[in-house]
């Protein structure tokens, strides 16, 4: 038994409420369960129950045992002074340990279907916990859900930016330009590309906005990449650039075995990465600036539109030439997973953190116009009656998995709520 447990079927009144007796012996209905109380104190607050003939307004602590509120250290708190029912699962209290308020039993009032259905999610070895009766709960549920689930992953990705924040001291141009530059290192150098610009002030790239191999020379030099060695033009130009801008901004770079190349397609090596964000800086300063400013998605998705500098037309990594020649364009997909993953989040949280409305709708338009990530996820939610049509739906089915599937938070999941609820009918 699992208190979580507890606090779902009082939510939902899943046991026998006809002839509720308190354990003292009074009459008892429950007007309204209250509200589920997420932070400190009591479990329910606002609740209205009837108690003999006194209808009573208070809060509810809920318990598995009633001994569990001494265990607790209830007693001592003022906080739980208005609590005015004890719900648990048994009595196993003396009599010498009397609360202020009453306590109320309810083991024998639940239909122990109801234990077992939930055992059985909890022990599934499938890949979705409801994976065999998800059959049973209807399209709206399923949709609702959905959509509420875009708007979780965009309010988790919020608090995920506050904090990035308060290390930039609420700097958002070089939060955004963090967050930026680790989606171009694509989960395999995510943290390097993240070290990177945490070691390196946007405003650099801002003094030498219009001088693209300084942007550049700054990018590869702290990157560790530049070789000791330098054999063509290009190269040799960067180190110059690189050492002349070290010395003057005292700057460090990161190691150079942060960067991952094996099992990687040549197309997404980090130095072709690295040189389509400089171009990307270098046509756009002040880029969050702009980003905030634009209210068309095909111009957003036109200000990402980058490509490497022409040397790494016939080049993947320094001083080694490729037989295959051609320009390295930043893809419409990559481009698509930018705006997913930072793009989109970043226009939520600043529209939230400034209060600023209309941006916060303009972030939910434009998810909702993105084409919809496909990968093994998406794919196997969409064979069992989930929507994938734009990218919101996709986020959302992301966020599912990951966080109440993976995890098995049946009771904080409306799809495992509603399955779960049938089990009282």
């Amino acid at each position: 038994m699992k208190e979580e447990l507890l606090h779902f079927i009082w939510k939902y009144q899943l046991f026998t409420s006809t002839d509720l007796q308190t354990d003292q012996g009074e009459l008892i209905q429950v007007i309204h369960q209250g509200y589920l109380n997420d932070d400190a104190g009591p479990d329910f607050s606002q609740a209205r129950i009837k108690i003999g003939e006194t209808t009573w307004i208070g809060n509810v602590e809920i318990h598995i045992h009633s001994s569990d509120w001494f265990k607790h250290q209830h007693h001592t708190d003022s906080a739980y002074k208005s609590v005015i029912l004890h719900v648990v699962f048994e009595n196993d209290r003396s009599n010498k340990e009397e609360l202020h308020c009453p306590t109320l039993s309810i083991s024998k009032q639940i239909d122990h279907s109801l234990f077992e259905h939930y055992q059985s999610l909890m022990q599934s070895k499938l890949w979705i916990p409801c994976l065999s009766q998800i059959h049973e709960v209807d399209t709206i549920t399923k949709a609702s859900w959905q959509n509420r689930l875009m708007v979780i992953r965009l309010e988790k990705r919020y608090l995920q930016i506050q904090k990035m924040l308060e290390n930039n001291e609420s700097d958002w141009q070089q939060t955004f330009f963090e967050h930026l530059a680790r989606s171009f290192g694509f989960k395999v150098n995510a943290d390097a590309f993240e070290n990177l610009a945490k070691n390196t002030p946007l405003k650099l790239f801002a003094w030498h906005k219009n001088n693209l191999l300084q942007i550049e020379a700054i990018l590869f030099g702290q990157s560790g990449l530049l070789p000791k060695n330098a054999q063509d033009d290009y190269t040799i130009s960067l180190t110059k650039e690189y050492d002349f801008l070290k010395t003057k901004y005292k700057l460090t770079p990161i190691a150079k075995q942060n960067w991952k190349f094996a099992r990687m397609r040549p197309s997404n090596f980090p130095t072709i990465r690295l040189s389509q964000l400089a171009n990307l800086l270098f046509k756009s300063s002040a880029l969050f600036s702009k980003i905030i400013e634009i209210e068309d998605l095909n111009e957003l998705t036109s200000l990402f539109q980058t490509e490497a500098s022409y040397y790494w037309s016939d080049h993947f990594q320094f001083d080694q030439t490729s037989t295959i020649k051609r320009r390295k364009k930043l893809g419409a997909s990559s481009i698509n997973t930018l705006l997913i993953n930072t793009v989109i989040p970043f226009l939520f949280a600043y529209g939230k953190e400034k209060n600023l409305t209309k941006l916060q709708e303009r972030s939910i338009d434009f998810i909702e116009k993105l084409k919809p990530e496909q990968n093994n996820i998406t794919n196997k939610m969409l064979e069992i009656g989930f929507k994938n049509d734009h990218a919101a739906h996709s986020q959302a089915l992301i966020e599912l998995h990951t966080s109440f599937c993976k995890n098995k938070k049946c009771l904080n999941c409306n799809i495992g709520t509603s399955l779960l609820r049938k089990q009282k009918h």
